[in-house]
């Protein structure tokens, strides 16, 4: 039974409206694509954001219609022609080919495959690319001018963004040219955001250079030093997911839900977790509260059960000063984690569906000991010694614990 669920939907809008005025937004599958298509075509959301699918993007049609302005969203700029990006041109495919250069300048070199230079041809028919780090040269002042790089992430803008090819990653395809050739001739002057699956397809490595403004991540001349640290724009953030996004149904006991849907959910309460966690790390101990409490009144166990993120939670929950809640969603989950290992390991199915309860409950018992509930965790802790010589007794590898 599927009435009365929304979140498909609201999922995609609130991509959407993570999004700058006239946004690029470049997204990966059928499943992060097509919802988003159906939010604009249909319930006219946000028709001013362009929603681009790398899988299309590395045809010539889907890029000349990029070229043109679709309903409030103006042509993409770009300093290649549609005849650079034909089918079947010498830059369908262009593959690293070893040079002494050691860099290369990105404009420099959308001049010189739009010129056709003799110098990147490797043969007749294809042009390629002499170098694995492509630079960007920023104007700085005109980056802070524009305000789009928050003031507690000022000091990471760089005058040169130093882009690479991914290990492994021995050309450049058309998406890949095309969305250089957009961020380089948009100057900053055009928003460009990237989800989690667009993010892995490009050939380029755009993760050091992102912030998360939502669900969406925008790509900005900065350089992140700390590559296990999300960088976030919490103010614009908060904004999205607390004034704009949408939430239906979530907290209805009577929706079904599978766990392909739950998914969607559960990456929007990943999303609440990293920006409290960003507002903990600026010393703003209120917001961080206000985030985590509205993302358990929307997204409540009641409607969708907790997940592992809601164990991720609990910590915070006690660093904002809030015990109780904190005490009662450590107390929902380490009921269902025990029953939960129990089943698995009745079943004797030992793979991701038993590792994440075993893991859950060991980071319960160690949040609550930090935070001196020592009741709570001794009982968390006698639920895992449990399941884990169970665990034992089947003579398995524990290493995957």
């Amino acid at each position: 039974d599927r009435s009365k669920r929304y979140f498909s939907v609201d999922s995609a809008i609130n991509y959407l409206q993570s999004c700058a005025p006239n946004a690029i937004l470049f997204t990966g599958g059928d499943n992060d694509t097509f919802p988003l298509w159906y939010a604009q075509e249909v319930e006219g959301v946000r028709t001013d954001v362009r929603v681009i699918v790398l899988s299309y993007y590395n045809t010539d049609w889907y890029i000349e219609q990029t070229m043109r302005q679709t309903y409030e969203s103006k042509p993409f700029p770009y300093t290649l022609t549609a005849q650079n990006y034909r089918q079947g041109g010498p830059n369908d495919y262009l593959p690293y080919f070893e040079t002494n250069i050691k860099s290369m300048d990105l404009e420099q070199y959308l001049d010189l495959l739009k010129r056709g230079h003799d110098a990147l041809r490797i043969h007749e028919s294809a042009n390629g690319v002499p170098a694995r780090e492509i630079i960007l040269n920023v104007d700085v002042d005109k980056v802070r001018s524009l305000g789009i790089v928050p003031k507690d992430l000022d000091s990471l803008i760089v005058p040169k963004l130093r882009l690479q090819l991914r290990p492994g990653a021995n050309a450049l395809e058309k998406k890949d040219l095309a969305m250089l050739d957009v961020l380089a001739t948009a100057n900053w002057e055009r928003p460009l955001y990237v989800n989690n699956t667009s993010l892995a397809q490009f050939n380029v490595d755009l993760s050091p250079h992102i912030v998360q403004e939502g669900n969406a991540f925008r790509i900005l001349p900065i350089a992140n030093p700390n590559p296990g640290i999300d960088l976030v724009n919490t103010a614009v953030t908060a904004d999205n997911m607390m004034n704009k996004f949408q939430f239906r149904g979530l907290d209805n006991p009577d929706i079904y839900y599978t766990q392909d849907y739950r998914n969607f959910v559960q990456n929007h309460r990943s999303s609440f977790n990293i920006l409290a966690q960003a507002l903990l790390e600026e010393g703003d101990t209120a917001k961080a509260r206000e985030v985590l409490l509205f993302s358990l009144t929307k997204m409540p166990d009641e409607g969708v059960p907790y997940d592992f993120t809601n164990g991720q939670m609990v910590e915070m929950l006690f660093e904002v000063g809030e015990k109780e809640k904190a005490i009662e969603v450590a107390n929902v989950m380490s009921t269902r984690y025990d029953e939960l290992a129990t089943y698995y390991l009745a079943r004797r199915e030992f793979g991701r569906d038993l590792q994440i309860p075993m893991l859950m409950l060991g980071e319960l018992q160690r949040m609550l000991y930090k935070y001196g509930e020592a009741d709570l965790a001794k009982k968390v802790e006698e639920m895992y010694d449990k399941h884990r010589q169970a665990f034992e007794t089947n003579s398995l590898d524990r290493s995957n614990f």
